[in-house]
């Protein structure tokens, strides 16, 4: 063992030497106890041997720092320059000490009591999609006991069976809910051993209850969504994965044989004020079509007979399938063509065919006999290993598609159908939440399930007052600035004056084939006339004439001339929609093979209505990805760097997940620098950020000649149930390599704020405008109430939204030292989502996140390999 494993060994014999080595009551007698190291539980690998190290004593809010790395006793940042020289070779040769133990970081914080607010901005009332939930009687509580059989039961079915025999029932009562192995009540019982018999023999058994505790609120989520899920059921909603959704109200699309099934999704939280229940409006889309539909399609191609399996695994690995008999989602890992519906499998010792099972089992007939199967492989459950788990096999004859594919999204009449029923306006929305809570207090059977609890829910939504900050000011060129508007754009502003930072593109080559010549010629005339009002210029192009539209026509034009003093290479493709293996391969040659910058044009993109907008658009694509910054706001920070990370994983499992990282490295916060790595296959969990982190401050000093005094890290991809990791342990290694790198900087240490951002949320916020609701305005903010209770978290608006209900994003600042108002930190947040130069307004999220998404989704989908350095100072992926 080597390098962080053989550290990490070492580090867990040190603490089992110290544990073991103490005296009875030694903590008592030392007056202090000793630091126990924390490392977070990943699963796998390092993570898996880490699982072994002990547990946490007591909580803090920021990982501990080490004597080499205490702050000043003023508290203001380092210095941003170096204090001594960089070392011998310069900063290039900086590198993480590989020698230094590991810092292990603390468990994420309590509770944050006396929590602040902003409040700058203009007060708005709003209403959430959250329902309360009260806690209507006190002789009611929640009681937690441990469950004992004797002998014992390992089948949790049977535990049930058992719990609901006479003899045990008259002892805990009607109303109970058993977990497995815990069994809560509504009311306290002693310790007893109750005797009774099995369901299924009659043999004796002893049923042993402990008391444990009367668990705390924050204890009792997965408890209070149980019986969220009851009611669901009690309602007659069907469960599809995580969510509810009624197949009675369906909406039928029959021009694209589609379904529409509306239903809710919803969680109940502990928040800042009390216990919420979250409750959105969901849609379900089903296609009428089955998996042997698809099939069917693929073989009827003009080379599907040939290549059958390959088109075949490339549809339908990775999609999720509905079977209608038992309405539970699949998802396809593989296809087995040597299996059909006549292979036999294994059935309670019996061997059957899947043709008689299915007949037998759900009255279902298969028609074709010869179709292969599709492959389920289940996750395995915690505690079991993978090669345990059985495979399902599933008929494509009766497994119904679901969700959207690319050549759906590519059809504007089939989405603005489907979004005319998705799409629910504010009024609308609340109408429907409405009547959800109606339907709960007025269905007995649905409400018993919260009044045995000694709950009750809200009559109405839940109301709130939020703020909408002021509007930016955008920076042109010249020192042009101008106010962004209601609206959240500035498109006229940027197209009819000079962008903030050009480059003139003298020397540029175009690829096309003859039939989109004349369509070139426009594109290029359009492109001189745009851009002269955007304070740049074209040359005129080389032009490259591809024999046919084939991906290997286009490789050959360009291998086939002298590129190499062109600052970009432009390809144009015909049709409307991209071909991925085109796309893929004319990225590849340029960006890995050559090094050059390159832009894919659709022809049919450049209609004469859209012309000028779309080579507006264009023009300012290729002038980023040759150097140029469009834009920038007012930043109120001296020296500050600004991080985007992403991961990217592969739908089909088969790749590995791809790490995106960009970095601002200017003052201006308008030049971006990436480093994409890959790690793991689905491993959400960044373990190299160390390395980038180090290859941005280098490239920050490179530039500035100088040190960030501030590092302000967005975080994309994280849910709720790895914040606890993601503080552990990415916090962790970005402190690692920041102080090890600043070793050579006299200890230089900036402050750091490490923000996750949640875009995939339930959460809606509606404006109150007279007796009608609206959509808030950008820059509208919630820092209060609907909260969470141990962590510094605020929902942003920050995007513009015509149609439907908009959807705010969440921000949780898992670290910080930067020890700002909760004012600058939403505010600056809503700067960053100005800065993403692929569109002309505001964003979701952080432009650096959204920089980090498609850095990652470029190397990890269409490269399949790290770019060279030369790419990374532009960001190349847009």
């Amino acid at each position: 063992m080597a390098g962080r494993g053989k550290r990490l060994l070492e580090n867990l014999q040190k603490v089992k030497e110290t544990t073991d080595d103490k005296p009875e009551g030694g903590d008592k007698a030392s007056g202090a106890s000793a630091p126990i190291p924390v490392v977070p539980t990943v699963g796998r690998g390092r993570g898996k041997f880490l699982s072994n190290l002990p547990p946490p004593v007591g909580r803090t809010q920021s990982p501990p720092r080490t004597e080499s790395s205490s702050s000043s006793s003023s508290g203001q940042p380092s210095p941003s320059g170096p204090v001594g020289s960089p070392p011998e070779g310069g900063i290039a040769s900086l590198t993480i000490d590989d020698d230094e133990p590991v810092r292990m970081a603390p468990q994420e914080p309590d509770s944050i009591a006396n929590k602040q607010r902003g409040t700058d901005g203009n007060s708005i009332n709003l209403i959430l999609n959250y329902i309360k939930l009260k806690k209507e009687s006190q002789s009611i509580g929640i009681f937690e006991y441990h469950i004992y059989f004797k002998p014992q039961i390992d089948s949790r079915q049977l535990r049930a069976k058992i719990l609901k025999q006479t003899e045990v029932a008259e002892k805990i009562g009607p109303v109970y809910q058993f977990t497995g192995m815990n069994l809560f009540l509504n009311h306290k019982v002693e310790d007893q051993t109750i005797d009774t018999t099995t369901p299924i023999d009659g043999s004796a058994i002893k049923v042993e209850l402990q008391f444990v505790k009367i668990p705390p609120a924050n204890e009792l989520m997965p408890f209070y969504n149980t019986i969220i899920r009851k009611i669901f059921r009690a309602l007659k909603l069907v469960q599809i994965q995580r969510h509810y959704y009624d197949p009675l109200a369906k909406i039928e699309v029959p021009q694209h044989k589609l379904e529409i099934w509306p239903g809710w999704a919803q969680a109940v939280q502990e928040l800042d004020d009390g216990l919420l229940l979250v409750c959105d409006a969901s849609h379900r889309l089903l296609r009428t079509s089955t998996a042997r539909d698809v099939l069917q399609d693929l073989f009827r191609t003009p080379d599907g007979k040939q290549r059958f399996k390959e088109y075949a695994q490339k549809r339908l690995v990775g999609c999720i399938v509905l079977t209608r008999y038992n309405n539970k989602p699949y998802r396809v890992d593989d296809i087995d063509f040597s299996q059909n519906p006549m292979s036999t499998f294994d059935w309670n010792g019996t061997p059957v065919t899947y043709v008689e099972y299915f007949k037998k089992s759900w009255q279902v007939d298969i028609k074709d006999l010869k179709q292969p199967l599709l492959v389920h492989r289940p996750k395995p459950r915690r505690g079991e290993e993978a090669s345990d788990m059985q495979m399902i096999c599933l008929i494509p004859e009766i497994c119904y598609m679901t969700g959207l594919t690319d050549d759906i999204r590519a059809d504007n009449r089939v989405m603005r159908d489907i979004a005319s029923h998705t799409r629910i306006k504010p009024t609308i929305r609340m109408a429907k939440l409405q009547e959800f809570i109606d339907n709960v207090r007025n269905n007995p059977n649905a409400r018993k399930f919260l009044t045995d609890w000694g709950l009750d829910m809200d009559d109405k939504p839940y109301h709130t007052q939020g703020r909408t900050m002021m509007a930016d000011k955008i920076v042109l060129g010249n020192g042009h600035t101008v106010p962004v508007g209601p609206k959240a754009d500035w498109a006229r502003d940027a197209t009819n004056n000079a962008l903030f930072h050009t480059i003139n593109i003298n020397k540029w080559v175009i690829v096309f084939t003859q039939r989109d010549a004349a369509k070139v010629d426009e594109f290029v005339k359009t492109l001189k006339a745009v851009t002269r009002m955007m304070g740049f210029t074209f040359g005129d192009p080389d032009k490259l004439v591809a024999n046919n539209d084939m991906p290997a026509s286009y490789i050959n034009a360009i291998k086939g001339a002298n590129v190499s003093q062109a600052q970009i290479i432009v390809c144009m493709t015909p049709g409307s929609s991209q071909r991925e293996d085109r796309y893929n391969a004319i990225k590849r040659l340029c960006y890995c093979e050559l090094g050059m910058p390159n832009q894919v044009v659709r022809a049919n993109t450049l209609s004469d209505a859209k012309m000028r907008s779309v080579c507006q658009k264009i023009a300012i694509q290729m002038s980023c990805k040759v150097g140029g910054q469009p834009w920038a706001l007012p930043i109120p920070f001296k020296s500050c760097m600004i991080v985007g990370i992403d991961v990217y994983h592969d739908p089909t499992q088969k790749g590995k997940s791809c790490v995106g990282m960009v970095a601002s490295v200017n003052q201006a916060v308008s030049q971006w620098y990436s480093r994409v790595f890959f790690q793991n296959a689905h491993t959400e969990i960044v373990n190299t950020i160390e390395s980038g982190i180090v290859a941005c401050l280098k490239k920050f000093y490179e530039v500035n000649n100088s040190l960030p005094q501030r590092i302000f890290v967005y975080r994309d991809g994280v849910s709720d149930g790895q914040l606890h990791t993601v503080y552990n342990f990415e916090v962790q290694q970005l402190m690692n390599s920041v102080l090890d790198f600043g070793k050579a900087f006299n200890n230089y240490e900036p402050q750091v704020s490490y923000v996750v951002v949640q875009k995939r949320i339930n959460a809606k916020l509606m404006m109150k405008r007279g007796s009608e609701l609206d959509n808030p305005p950008p820059g509208s903010v919630v820092d209060h109430s609907i909260t969470r209770t141990n962590y510094y978290d605020f929902y942003l608006i920050s995007q513009f939204v015509t149609q439907g209900t908009v959807t705010p994003t969440h921000y949780i600042v898992v670290y910080d030292t930067n020890q700002m108002p909760p004012d600058r930190m939403q505010k600056l947040s809503y700067k960053m989502t100005h800065l993403y130069y692929n569109w002309i307004g505001t964003i979701r999220v952080p432009a650096p996140c959204q920089y980090a998404h498609k850095a990652a989704y470029m190397v990890g989908q269409v490269l399949k390999k790290s770019p060279p350095e030369s790419l990374a100072s532009n960001p190349y992926y847009l």
